[in-house]
């Protein structure tokens, strides 16, 4: 790094933290505080806007959240019935499979 290049950081530095302090240290003090309040309110302007979008934004998701939730009951509901006709399918397929077995033996015996 050169040296002017040095110097210039310093300075920037410098002049970052030295300017502010003494410019508030003269100011007279109701300007100050008006500045203060200025401040303030702007911060909390700037507060209330983000709160309402995060606002928008959760009331949102939480119709959306809604939504999944009464689908995936659906869902749930949609493949309990499935697996009781599974289940019934399969009870039927084991009872004919014991039909023909003896079916077929009763072929053997003749």
């Amino acid at each position: 790094m050169s040296e002017e290049s040095i110097v210039t950081v310093v300075v920037a530095l410098i002049g970052s933290a030295i300017v502010p302090a003494l410019i508030n240290k003269f100011k007279p003090k109701h300007e100050l505080d008006s500045t203060n309040i200025q401040n303030a309110i702007n911060l909390l302007e700037a507060n209330e806007k983000k709160y309402d979008n995060l606002s928008k934004r959760f009331d949102n998701l939480e119709v959306k959240y809604e939504r999944v939730v009464e689908e995936n009951d659906k869902l749930e509901e949609e493949n309990d019935h499935l697996k009781r006709e599974n289940e019934t399918y399969r009870l039927r397929i084991v009872e004919l499979e014991s039909r023909v077995k003896k079916l077929e033996d009763d072929l053997n015996k003749e």
